[in-house]
């Protein structure tokens, strides 16, 4: 009776365990995909977005020069909606573009090819939030093993507890079938 009662806990808590388990694959996929589709509709749009304010910039710039300074970068963004839109869209927003301009202007000399101005800002976007994507993916992955460790080690103790308690029931109840033998207690024969 005790032995049949420990192993439905025992197939019990494996059974949770599985379940468990897939539940949490399941979801680890849903969350990808996701991930994967919304990067997809942000390259989209950030491509779209780098497209235009390269015909926005060839327009604006009057000498052809082909090159932006900071000057030219901070009256752009004060004189142009569509300028603030499409950086706004590249997720800059104007408290940001001082650090912008101090990472594309690399060689310090006061100027940027709007071409190269252009690449390097979406490169920069898109590699922030590349090495952000990789790190929550790190971190998740490594949440879910502590997890299913975790889970395991519950369910090896339960299993040893299980055991015992068996053993400890099979004991008494050798007990308890001996004092009845004996003749103290007819009624537990």
């Amino acid at each position: 009776g005790l032995l049949l009662i420990a192993v439905l806990v025992s197939v019990s808590l494996g059974a949770m365990n599985l379940i468990l388990a897939v539940i949490v694959e399941s979801a680890s996929e849903a969350r990808d995909q996701d991930i994967e589709r919304k990067t997809r509709d942000r390259e989209k749009s950030q491509q779209s977005g780098k497209r235009k304010l390269l015909g926005l910039l060839t327009e604006m710039d009057k000498d052809k020069s082909g090159v932006l300074t900071f000057e030219d970068l901070k009256a752009a963004w004060v004189q142009s909606v569509e300028f603030r839109r499409i950086l706004t869209m590249l997720e800059v927003q104007e408290r940001d573009i001082d650090a912008v301009w101090a990472i594309l202007d690399s060689n310090d000399d006061g100027i940027v090819d709007y071409r190269e101005f252009c690449d390097n800002l979406l490169d920069l976007q898109n590699s922030q939030w590349r090495m952000s994507y990789g790190m929550n993916r790190y971190f998740i992955s490594k949440l879910v093993n502590e997890v299913k460790d975790r889970v395991d080690v519950v369910h090896r103790e339960m299993m040893s507890q299980t055991k015992d308690s068996a053993a400890r029931f099979a004991s008494v109840e050798l007990r308890l079938r001996k004092l009845c033998g004996e003749g103290l207690d007819p009624d537990l024969a």
